[in-house]
């Protein structure tokens, strides 16, 4: 029998100043060690939207 596994879920925050590796680091590490993107969902946060 094979074992459902459930989503989980994960937020990156996004704060001013950043640079792209602080959140494409992590998004690429969950990406990886994820079973290529089917264990976690990860979603982007930020304060407000860049200008």
């Amino acid at each position: 029998m094979e074992q459902v596994r459930q989503l989980r879920n994960v937020a990156i925050v996004i704060y001013e100043q950043v640079e792209p590796l602080d959140f494409v680091g992590p998004f690429e590490v969950f990406i990886a060690g994820s079973n290529r993107g089917q264990d976690f969902r990860e979603a982007f946060f930020s304060r407000r939207a860049p200008s």
